[in-house]
């Protein structure tokens, strides 16, 4: 940390670019490990004669990517705000551990047999992008919902499984475009060093 941004930020590059670029670097660094995960266990169904199911290794792929930039565009947010490392790493844990606490099915499940409102209770869960994921994957293997209980009710009458696929994809990647966008807002407008 010692005079690295003074140097970084003297390349003749704008705020922006560095900002951008930083952000999509970060993301192939995350990516590309895990989907080279989920490519090795497409060959190895292949070299052991099992059927691979493509549409949901490439549905999986983007499931992943799509949290990926989410999480990514979260902390450029988070790091363009933050004054220190130490503020940085303590936001994001606790925002990680209010993401967590609210992706908890049998907590929507209970609120709904007290007589909640349900499209509020359903509305509020899906706006936690890892609710969302949860969701989105658990409707790959189960088309139904079998496993959320009387939550798949109101998800799977509200919408259909390709629309909520598509959405458990896209509202990930709108929510942390946003958040980097905002980022590299506040980055281009405030003294960084």
């Amino acid at each position: 940390e010692n005079s690295v941004m003074e140097y970084i930020l003297s390349l003749p590059i704008s705020f922006s670019s560095y900002f951008w670029g930083k952000l999509i670097g970060r993301f192939f660094i995350i990516y590309t490990p895990v989907f080279i995960a989920l490519l090795g266990s497409v060959i190895w169904a292949l070299i052991t004669n099992i059927d691979v199911p493509w549409d949901l290794f490439f549905l999986y792929s983007a499931l992943l990517a799509s949290l990926v930039f989410f999480f990514l565009g979260l902390s450029m947010y988070i790091s363009a705000r933050a004054s220190s490392q130490d503020i940085a790493v303590s936001t994001a844990f606790i925002i990680w551990l209010f993401l967590v606490a609210f992706i908890d099915l049998i907590l929507i499940g209970i609120m709904l047999r007290m007589r909640g409102n349900p499209d509020l209770i359903i509305g509020l869960g899906m706006l936690n992008p890892l609710q969302v994921f949860r969701t989105g994957s658990l409707i790959l293997f189960d088309p139904q919902l079998t496993v959320m209980g009387t939550a798949s009710y109101y998800v799977l009458d509200t919408v259909s499984r390709s629309v909520f696929i598509i959405f458990s994809i896209l509202y990930p990647v709108i929510l942390g475009f946003l958040f980097a966008f905002l980022g590299n807002r506040y980055f281009n407008r405030n003294d960084v060093v």
